[in-house]
Formats: structure tokens, C-alpha cells, sequence
């Protein structure tokens, strides 16, 4: 009995990580994008600045922030940028000797600036806006030639989003628009993918629901009825087990006093 019990934590613990991992590889089966399902974190996350809101938000809807920077030009090109506006929804970040250097210029200026994808080429069919459409500028200083030649495979642009996102679409002009590989924020709604170069970046949802931002409705039932099935088979198993236990052990001590008892008898007989 002491056994038993010492290792009902164990149990416990074993059963609360068969929860998420049923809820993990569910997930993964009826989605196209690998993500940490259904734990978005605990906070509500801010609300999201549009350019130009949708009606529903417009009344308490903040104007979106731009960011920019000034960086010199070292002999072997850039230092590392980070340019991320105040309400962090976009994150431009350009590693270590991505702008290689252009003589005379001495530095590289880059813009971030969210406008309405409304203004811009339309989206792809099936698809809608989930953020503000982010221009980015980099060019060269004084000259104010543009950046054309970069060392793209280190450096990243990540965009926060309204609601589900499902693709990240790039266009060096705002007119066509290319899908991006992407790989997902996390605990918030957006995506991440390898800087592009100059251009207008934008996130979007897929009007069929194809994509893994939103958790659907298969996915909510098996977490919801699969992990409560497991619990309650180990919690049944371990009460039978605990009954067969204490059954095994009653007949232990019938059979022990039935053997004293007969022991007693043969004596009184001698």
C-alpha cells in the first residue's frame, strides 16, 4: 500500500504529459505547420494597432508605430540591427555584415513603416489581411542609393498579426505578392520568416481555414474527450489494481488465521 501510493505522483505526472502530447500530435496530424497547441500563453494578448481598422475595432483602435535607424558602415559592412518599433509588431532583424560596404558611403539607413495593404496590389485570392502591410526601406548614406545586395540567410522579419496566420506574402514593389516559408511567433499570433530584401511585407489568414493559426474544431474535440478517456482509464486501472490488492491481502489474512486456528486445534487435541 505504501508502494502504491508513492507512486501516484508519478501516475499523475505521466498522465498530465499524455494530455499534451495527445493534444501536441493531434495537432500535428491536422495541421500543415508545427506549433505549441492550443497554449497561447495565459495573458490576453494587446490589441492589435491597425492603419486602417475594421469597423468592430476602430473605435479604440491606436495608431501603428514605424521604426528606423541609422547605422555606420564598418570595412567588412554592417554590425548587427535590430529595428522593432514600440508595439513590437514587426521585428527586422539584419545580422552581422548583411549590408556589405559601398565606398564612398559611410552608413546604411533602414525604415520600417506599416501602411494599408488596402493601398498597395490585392492578395492572392483566398486570402485576407491579418496585419498592416510593412514597408521596408534600406539604402546606402549620404548617397541614398538603395540596398540591393544582401546576405539574406541570417537575417529575419517577423510579424505580430490581428487573428489566425496562415501565410506571410513578400513583394519588392507592393503589387505581386510571393508566399513566403514561414515558421510561427509562438505565443502570439504572426509569423517569422528570412529577410527578403526592401519591399512590403504583409501577413494573412487562408479563407478555407487550411492553415495552422486557428485551432479547429477536430482538433478542440480530440483534446477535449482523448485526454479525459486516458485519465480515466489509468485512474480505473489503478482502483482495480488497488482492489485486487486489498482483496489479495484479505485472503492473505484468512489464510494466515485459518492456519493459527488449525494450529490451536491440533494442540488442545495433544
Amino acid at each position: 500500500m505504501v508502494r502504491t501510493a508513492a507512486r501516484r505522483p508519478l501516475v499523475v505526472g505521466l498522465a498530465l504529459a499524455g494530455l499534451y502530447l495527445v493534444a501536441a500530435v493531434a495537432t500535428m496530424a491536422l495541421s500543415d505547420r508545427p506549433f505549441r497547441p492550443l497554449f497561447d500563453g495565459l495573458a490576453p494578448p494587446q490589441p492589435y494597432r491597425w492603419v486602417n481598422p475594421p469597423a468592430e475595432v476602430a473605435r479604440d483602435n491606436e495608431a501603428p508605430k514605424g521604426a528606423g535607424t541609422t547605422f555606420a558602415l564598418g570595412p567588412e559592412g554592417s554590425p548587427f540591427v535590430n529595428v522593432t518599433p514600440d508595439d513590437g509588431q514587426l521585428i527586422l532583424l539584419l545580422e552581422e555584415k548583411a549590408v556589405a560596404p559601398r565606398p564612398p558611403d559611410t552608413e546604411v539607413g533602414v525604415t520600417a513603416t506599416p501602411l494599408d495593404v488596402l493601398t498597395l496590389g490585392p492578395l492572392p485570392e483566398g486570402m485576407t489581411q491579418q496585419s498592416n502591410a510593412y514597408q521596408v526601406v534600406v539604402a546606402y548614406a549620404p548617397s541614398a542609393q538603395p540596398v540591393s545586395d544582401f546576405e539574406l540567410d541570417t537575417s529575419s522579419v517577423s510579424l505580430v498579426a490581428a487573428g489566425p496566420s496562415d501565410v506571410l506574402l513578400f513583394s519588392p514593389d507592393g503589387q505581386a505578392w510571393d508566399r513566403r516559408d514561414t515558421s510561427p511567433l509562438g505565443a502570439v499570433h504572426g509569423l517569422e520568416t528570412k529577410f527578403a530584401g526592401p519591399g512590403y511585407y504583409v501577413v494573412t489568414s487562408l479563407d478555407d481555414g487550411g492553415g495552422g493559426g486557428a485551432t479547429s474544431p477536430a482538433v478542440v474535440g480530440l483534446v477535449l474527450v482523448v485526454p479525459p478517456l486516458l485519465v480515466g482509464g489509468l485512474v480505473l486501472r489503478n482502483r482495480r489494481a488497488k482492489a485486487a490488492a486489498e482483496a489479495a491481502a484479505a485472503a492473505a489474512k484468512r489464510r494466515a488465521q485459518q492456519r493459527r486456528g488449525g494450529q490451536k486445534s491440533k494442540r488442545r487435541r495433544r
